[in-house]
């Protein structure tokens, strides 16, 4: 005896969490800008409106998503937009960061060479 009605609700939620992962990612920008809105998601709510990040269904972020380039009408409190932009600002620092520790060596390294006896045969 099967509860129908118990996978039919796991199959939904399951599903559900399926089409909300899918709305996070936008295949029209960037890696940076996927990034950075996956890194803003982490602390705030945030969704894709086009190109453009909204935050807090308030504060818009636009290319090339700096903190400059937030937005908020004049009915958003101000600690609201100096926050949002305080977050994309530490998020792109982030990221310089990330680059400056991933600096690949001008000098490929060299393969270890191995001049003993084989084992094993």
């Amino acid at each position: 005896n099967v509860p129908t009605a118990a996978l039919l609700a796991r199959a939904d939620a399951a599903v559900a969490r399926l089409k909300e992962a899918a709305s996070r990612k936008n295949k029209n920008v960037g890696k940076e800008a996927q990034d950075l809105f996956d890194g803003i998601s982490r602390t705030l709510p945030t969704r894709w409106d086009g190109n453009n990040i909204v935050v807090m269904d308030s504060v818009v972020v636009s290319s090339p998503y700096r903190g400059e380039d937030c937005k908020a009408g004049s009915n958003v409190a101000p600690n609201t937009l100096s926050r949002v932009r305080k977050v994309v600002d530490n998020e792109r620092k982030r990221f310089a960061d990330r680059e400056r520790r991933t600096v690949v060596p001008a000098v490929p390294a060299i393969p270890a060479v191995h001049t003993g006896p084989r084992k094993g045969g």
